[in-house]
């Protein structure tokens, strides 16, 4: 791999770093949005959509991170 190609995979990694950093900060909103509402609320129907939002968001940030690593 030459010094080019090294470089524009090193600005690709910067840039996936962002992106997981903001999709960690929007699923712990949705997180402290779901764990601040009445019990009542959590179970149920927009409880479980907030709490499958906060889980789909970490898991994407997770994704994120495994491609970061594979770079």
């Amino acid at each position: 791999m030459n010094a080019e190609r090294r470089k524009r995979i090193n600005e690709l990694k910067g840039k996936l770093e962002e992106l997981k950093s903001e999709i960690e900060s929007v699923a712990e909103e949705e997180q402290e949005y779901y764990d601040n509402m009445p019990e009542g609320l959590q179970a149920g129907d927009k409880g479980e959509k907030a709490q499958a939002a906060a889980e789909a968001l970490a898991n994407a940030g997770q994704s994120i991170e495994d491609a970061i690593s594979s770079l």
